[in-house]
């Protein structure tokens, strides 16, 4: 199934160093310089690049670009979906919130924390979450979320606003399907999938701006990921939150764009054969 991958360079809602802005570029460069043959499926990978959107610096020239792209994609392709690369989780808000004017969307989340803080009227990568819950309720779920919260008043509002998660050491000790399995509410409803990558362990993203210890390894997240988009019901999928300024290794940015391949991979389409393939652990030798 091919889908749109669309860039969109925002970091506004950063609190702390900015630079993710730089990662849609990055990773269309890292994309670039692949070759997509998806070895378990024996056939290549397919997307159309729309082009990367040219922002200001303003929320609104976000909420109205993104929102014209999104209605423009979908309604050309209504049934491919779109691959969101940002950027910063203001580019979620802005998506989640437009698409849900449409959709009943279900929402999943994976992060490194719990974005409902309690501090903030504009939407940054603290609070987010909270703000658009308590907008226009959505039914949520958070996996892979660090040990401890940012504050009690997040919980607090986690819990008002009925709030699913799951702690990443849950996902350690209990594998992949017990989240999914506490998901009878998201069920048959058009999913949005996020993806924070501070929900990743540090050696995976050393470019992230908060880092969680703690975090999900590389085959736990596409476990993650695939359980959903096998689904068929994910109408859009964002990647955010890396900064290329903050990893001279490159190590981030490749991260995320296989994170991207590997959703694409996961998407319905011809049985997945037995593969031999192991990601290897950071640092290792891939020869």
């Amino acid at each position: 199934m091919p889908v749109h991958v669309v860039g969109v360079p925002w970091d506004q809602s950063s609190l702390g160093r900015r630079g993710s802005r730089f990662a849609p570029e990055a990773i269309r460069r890292e994309m670039l310089s692949l070759s997509p043959y998806d070895l378990a499926r024996g056939a290549p990978l397919e997307w159309v690049q729309a082009r990367e959107l040219s922002l200001g610096e303003d929320r609104s020239d976000l909420r109205r670009t993104l929102g014209r792209t999104l209605d423009s994609l979908r309604t050309k392709e209504p049934q491919w979906p779109v691959f969101l690369v940002g950027g910063d989780q203001g580019v979620t808000h802005e998506a989640v919130r437009h698409l849900g004017k449409e959709l009943d969307l279900g929402l999943v989340v994976l992060d490194g924390r719990l974005d409902m803080a309690a501090e903030g009227g504009e939407p940054n990568h603290g609070n987010w979450l909270r703000l658009l819950l308590e907008e226009r309720f959505l039914p949520t779920e958070v996996l892979g979320i660090g040990r401890f919260a940012t504050s009690p008043t997040a919980v607090a509002a986690a819990h008002r606003l009925d709030v699913d998660w799951v702690p990443a050491e849950s996902i350690h000790r209990e594998g992949k399907g017990s989240p999914r399995r506490r998901s009878g509410r998201l069920r048959d409803r058009p999913l949005y999938v996020s993806v924070d990558m501070s929900v990743f362990a540090n050696p995976w993203v050393p470019g992230i701006p908060i880092a969680e210890p703690g975090g999900l390894s590389f085959p736990e997240v596409i476990a993650l990921l695939t359980g959903w988009l096998r689904t068929g019901r994910v109408v859009a999928l964002d990647v955010t939150e890396v900064n290329p300024t903050l990893d001279p290794t490159g190590t981030s940015v490749r991260t995320a764009t296989h994170t991207l391949l590997s959703a694409l991979a996961a998407l319905p389409g011809p049985p997945v054969g037995p593969s031999r393939l192991k990601y290897p652990s950071p640092g290792t030798d891939r020869g």
